[in-house]
């Protein structure tokens, strides 16, 4: 029997009648159009004590949890009051069988906003569930500058989400790019001194203002799972997700319970050492068919160092003996060390030079002289292979032939945004070699590519929650899709928290591993509603303590009842030339195809 995989669509019980028992339940409704996000009559009933939860899901309508007394409705009315919209808003009482499942659930949840932690703060602010972990404050001479939290949220699919948030001091205001929505008309908060989380600000609150919103061009992430130690588990995404469920289950006893659903049924393509062996050969083998050489474009002191210490590890990664020049080789693979994008401001950026015909990888002095060099090395050598195939218009960083295909097999994406869309599709035939071509919308002349094209017009006005990531085809005409979800895969998050609370922090051995991390670990293919998914995990040997991602579950969708395509496609995530270490989690194609058009002028992008 296989080992069941986790994830993060919950199943669960609910005693309507006790939770009846317990609290009163509130909809709040206005007779505007909507409840501005943030608005502050949202923060407002919070602020009274009675009150368990607020949960607003959109629209002109919100949800409030209180603890039963027959004040409540008095209660209620009298927060409404103080808000300046209180003629618009209205107020029903319900029973918890009159919202959604999810709602309840969420409402729930959100009352744990309350709950004491030694380190971990919750906020149930307009309407969301935050967490808070004080390692994930950003501070500057004891000053917090930035808040980054974990908004919690049940979906209509029952599919538990943990994304990132991050509230902004109001000192970082110049670096924050603003447009329609100005610093002013964000809602604002402060720090509270009791609970070391956010509250919203009011007149008589003093101190640094927050608003959410991140720093332009800035991306907070905070880790999926560390397992070295119980102290840092805790300040990582399944850390808090483990905690929040225990607390849950253990505080609505009797009343409700979630759990993490399971997949029993599926297939596994494991990906292990020989294949590691076999990759690296190939990889070694192109390298020296194709002749790579290092460009010192600086030369100076440094740069003759850092392009020897490359010499010495390609020797000892690749078994090749690689030649250092002073100008860029026509007929060889350039590694090309330059300065960073900063060095060159105001200058003519060698980075910007076109070379048609000649595969260029740059690496940056700056950047890439650091003692650890193999892990990146690795990485610029797979790119450059990369567009080394783009440049032929052949596969040979793969075995294509081995695949057995007798047609053209055909992946295409989209670019751009909702207003400017372009379609670029690779068509691959059986011998490695193939063709991009870019598509357009033409209405008079009718093709499979015109299927494909109206594929990605019709997810730009859906509301569904799973995104095209691209589109496969054979030459019969057999398209399927390839979506993103909300779902993903979670490792046996209770069992490590268990580990490390007793002392074992030697996780990563062998047992350990298929005990404790099989859920994330190599291919998986499986039917879940009549419907093919699979996902592309970490590989199971040589796992790290600290995963900085989940692992996200796809779906493969037949179109107009069209024959499965993944078997066959499969395969081409058993590579890690994509992402260097690490299994790809779509079909290598089309990471092809990103190259090719990240090659293109600005204008074809975008």
């Amino acid at each position: 029997m296989s080992t069941p995989i986790k994830t993060n669509k919950l199943v669960y019980k609910l005693n309507y009648d006790e939770i009846d028992k317990k609290f009163d339940i509130f909809a709040v409704k206005t007779s505007k159009k909507y409840f501005e996000y943030g608005a502050y009559i949202l923060d407002v009933p919070v602020m009274d004590g009675n009150v368990k939860s607020v949960l607003f899901e959109g629209g002109n309508c919100f949800h409030v949890l209180m603890e039963k007394n027959y004040e409540n409705k008095y209660l209620l009315r009298q927060a409404i009051d103080k808000t300046s919209d209180f003629d618009t808003i209205s107020f029903s009482q319900i029973s918890s069988r009159d919202i959604e499942n999810h709602t309840l659930l969420q409402l729930l949840l959100n009352s744990l906003g309350s709950a004491s932690h030694k380190l971990l703060r919750f906020n149930n602010l307009t309407g969301h569930f935050y967490c808070f972990h004080p390692k994930w404050f950003v501070r500057k001479n004891d000053i917090i500058w930035q808040v980054s939290c974990l908004d919690v949220k049940i979906t209509p699919e029952y599919k538990l989400k943990f994304d990132v948030i991050t509230f902004s001091s109001e000192k970082l205001r110049n670096k924050i790019k603003f447009t329609s929505r100005k610093f002013e008309d964000y809602p604002k908060y402060v720090i509270s001194a009791t609970h070391n989380t956010l509250k919203r600000k009011t007149s008589d609150d003093e101190g640094t203002v927050y608003i959410q919103r991140q720093i332009e061009g800035q991306k907070k992430n905070i880790e999926f799972i560390d397992v070295y130690q119980l102290d840092k588990f805790n300040a990582t995404k399944m850390g808090v997700v483990s905690d929040i469920m225990k607390k849950f289950n253990k505080k609505f006893k009797g009343l409700a319970e979630i759990d993490f659903e399971c997949i029993s049924e599926y297939t596994s393509l494991d990906y292990d050492n020989k294949k590691a062996k076999e990759n690296k050969i190939l990889i070694e083998s192109e390298l020296k068919n194709r002749n790579l050489c290092i460009v010192d474009g600086i030369g100076d002191n440094a740069s003759h160092d850092l392009c020897n210490r490359i010499q010495n590890l390609l020797l000892d990664e690749y078994n090749i003996s690689v030649p250092i020049v002073k100008d860029i080789m026509k007929d060889h693979l350039n590694l090309y060390l330059i300065h960073n994008k900063e060095y060159y401001f105001g200058e003519a950026d060698p980075y910007k030079k076109q070379y048609d015909g000649i595969s260029i990888q740059h690496i940056t002095l700056e950047d890439f002289n650091n003692s650890k060099l193999k892990f990146p090395l690795s990485t610029v050598i797979h790119e450059l292979l990369i567009k080394s195939d783009l440049q032929e218009r052949r596969i040979r960083l793969f075995d294509w032939s081995s695949l057995g295909f007798e047609e053209d097999m055909t992946f295409g994406m989209a670019t751009g945004d909702k207003k400017n869309q372009h379609y670029f599709f690779m068509n691959i035939h059986p011998d490695g070699s193939f063709d991009i071509t870019e598509q357009i919308n033409d209405l008079f002349s009718r093709s499979i590519y015109s299927e494909c094209i109206d594929i990605f017009r019709a997810q730009i006005s859906s509301k569904s929650d799973e995104t095209i990531k691209g589109i496969v085809f054979d030459s019969k005409g057999n398209i399927n899709i390839i979506k993103d979800t909300q779902w993903v895969t979670i490792p046996e998050i209770f069992k490590i928290r268990y580990e490390l609370e007793n002392g074992n922090t030697k996780l990563r051995n062998e047992e350990k591993r298929t005990e404790l991390f099989y859920d994330i670990l190599d291919i998986k293919q499986f039917i879940y509603n009549n419907e093919e998914h699979y996902f592309a995990g970490y590989m199971g040997h040589g796992i790290k303590p600290t995963l900085k991602c989940a692992v996200h579950i796809r779906k493969f969708e037949k179109y107009q009842n069209a024959p499965s395509l993944l078997t066959k496609i499969l395969p081409l995530m058993y590579v890690t030339f994509v992402r260097n270490n690490q299994l790809t989690v779509i079909p290598f194609p089309f990471k092809y195809l990103r190259e090719h058009i990240n090659s293109l002028p600005k204008s074809k992008e975008s």
